[in-house]
Order: structure tokens, then sequence, then C-alpha cells
């Protein structure tokens, strides 16, 4: 069989591949763009990587939330998981709370839309949401598929992202990848345990610093927020009279009406959507050469640098650009007189030059 252009450039990339453990090996049902209900060794697999610190290092150490940190081979991308105590929190509570989408909205001011698209069983079914992101950066969105599982004790939630084709990227937002997010609770004598773990790519112009100072950041915040929400749970159900049937999560038998009819056949391999978060340019010149255009602005300038501000260079432009984009057109041609920045930054070794090719 003839493969697409598409799937020839995505048999050529590198993906990033997600860390090993001893204990448990995964199915490739938890690997991004493959749809599949996951297996009881992908669960332990996830419950392997949250409840195992080697091969990581401690980034926080907090009185109630501690943080880590896993570097991956051939990614500049880093993984990160967080761990905390709600000693006032039961665990039904919390894994409710995570999973009630409605809920989320109070508590989570990034979230912006949800969208169930399907499901393809009880337990796995596939979402649209957009988020928004910290300023000055663009929203991104995401379409992942969502896996959990309650086993009494312990309670996973886990996802990674797929392709829909009636949920393309557009551009009103950058399209990310989640190659892998798990929520892991465990139900501990008093309270819970929850441990968050994720490795996500933005895309878009983010340098892959940033990108990990970010993450490590926003961990830990989850935690406190979500413990702040699973505290008054409760009372928003009774004021906005929630019952488990609103609760699709514990359903076990799904009823036709609860959810959208989900077709596999709309889910398609795109690898410009892995590697770059947005639709392609096509060139137009050549129909032969029908090639993905992710050309790279100024890279004669670049070249022109030393060695070792060439990658200066990549990462900050990447930045400003960035922050440029999420400016209106009078904003945009005001920031781009470049002379304010250039007095801020120009004890930085290269950056003279640095904004004199950016600009």
């Amino acid at each position: 069989m003839i493969k697409s252009h598409d799937e020839q450039v995505l048999s050529k990339q590198k993906s990033v591949g997600l860390p090993t453990v001893e204990s448990a090996k995964p199915s490739d049902a938890i690997n991004v763009n493959v749809v599949k209900t996951l297996e009881e060794g992908d669960y332990q697999y996830a419950k392997a990587l949250c409840e195992d610190n080697t091969n990581w290092e401690i980034e926080f150490e907090g009185k109630k939330t501690k943080v880590w940190s896993r570097k991956l081979p051939d990614s500049p991308l880093q993984m990160y998981k967080s761990k905390s105590e709600f000693k006032d929190v039961q665990a039904d509570v919390c894994y409710d709370v995570l999973q009630d989408s409605v809920y989320r909205y109070k508590w989570d001011k990034y979230l912006m839309t949800t969208t169930r698209i399907g499901y393809l069983d009880q337990n796995n079914d596939v979402c649209y949401y957009t988020v928004g992101s910290l300023p000055p950066f663009r929203n991104r969105d995401f379409v992942l598929l969502r896996s959990w599982a309650d086993l009494s004790n312990e309670k996973f939630i886990l996802a990674h992202s797929v392709w829909h084709d009636k949920f393309p990227p557009t551009k009103d937002y950058i399209r990310g990848t989640v190659y892998l997010t798990i929520n892991y609770v465990k139900a501990l004598e008093k309270g819970c345990q929850f441990t968050y773990l994720t490795l996500v790519d933005p895309k878009g112009k983010l340098p892959n610093w940033l990108i990990n100072r970010v993450t490590k950041t926003i961990a830990p915040r989850l935690c406190k927020k979500l413990r702040k929400a699973c505290l008054g749970y409760e009372r928003w159900k009774r004021k906005h009279k929630r019952t488990e049937e609103n609760n699709f999560w514990r359903i076990k038998e799904i009823k036709q009406e609860s959810a959208p009819e989900f077709s596999v056949d709309d889910i398609r391999l795109r690898a410009f959507v892995l590697r770059e978060g947005r639709m392609p340019r096509r060139n137009t010149k050549d129909s032969k050469n029908n090639s993905l255009d992710f050309e790279e602005e100024n890279e004669s300038f670049k070249k022109r640098l030393p060695i070792e501000e060439q990658q200066l260079f990549t990462g900050h432009r990447r930045l400003v650009e960035e922050i440029l984009e999420s400016y209106d057109p009078t904003e945009k041609d005001l920031y781009r007189g470049w002379d304010g920045m250039r007095k801020s930054h120009g004890s930085i070794p290269g950056m003279g030059r640095i904004f004199r090719g950016v600009a």
C-alpha cells in the first residue's frame, strides 16, 4: 500500500520516546496518534512512572508538594511530575474533580472550552480542548484520547494527543502535542496522594528552555488549585444540583444519548501536526514537490553568526516572534522599533546582532 505524503514524513521523523521502567512495559496504545483502549500493562507503567523516582531529579521540595524532572534521550524536552498529599480530601472526591469538566471551568482559569468528540468505550474517549496561555503567548488547542480506571484505592486518568478530521488545527490556536499526561490518585488512611506527570510540547516558536521552565512552574500550582477545588466540590454540586447521573466516568454502560457517535475513521496521521503544531503551507510553485514548507526566516543571517551564537539567535528570535503574534497590528508596528529592546539587552554578548537580525 502506498503511504500518503504525511505518513512518509512521519515515518522519517524522530518522535519523543517515553522513558522505560523495569517493572512494566506499555503497549503501543499509550503512544501519540494511536487510538486504542489501554491495556493493564499501560496502567502498571503509569503507576511505575509515578511511584518510582529512579532516574528523576528533584526540582522542588516543599512541605506538601515535591516536583521532579527527568531527561529524555534524543529530546530537549523533559518530563515532569509533582506529588502532593491532601489529608483533608478523599480519593473519590479528588478523582471526581479531575473528571468533572463542568466544574473545572470554575477552578482552572486557563481552560477555555471542552468538547467531548466521542467515546471508544466506557473508559476511553476523545476530547478537544482549547487552553489559554500565560501572556504574552498565544492560546493552544489539543485533541486528546483520554483513558481512565478506578481501581478503588488507585485511580488513573491518562491522555495523549491524536488526530481527528473534524477538529483540524486552525489559525486561532497553536496545536500542541501531549506525549503523555498522568493523573494518579492513591487513597491513604487520611485523605489521598495526588501525582501529576506530564510530557507536553506546546509547539509554536517557544524555545525548549522556556517550555521546561514553565512546565516546572505549573505542576505545583496545579496541586494547590486542585486541593482547594476539592474542598469546595460538594458545596458546588449541591448548588448546581449535580447528581451521580452527571458523572459519565462512573457509568458502567454508555447510553447512546450521553455522548456523540465516534468513528475511528476520523482519525488520521498528520506529521505536520506533531512536528510544528500548525497546518502546513504547500509549495505551489512545484506541484510535484508537494513538500511541507517549514522555512526559517533570517536563515542567512543566522549562518553568519559564530556557532555558539546561532542557537541563541534561534531561541530568542522565536520567543520575540511569539510575543509579536499576540499583539494587534498597531502594537506590533510600535514593538518592532527595537531601540528600547536593544538598549535593554545590549549588555548581553551577541544580543545586539541578534535583535538587528530579528528586526
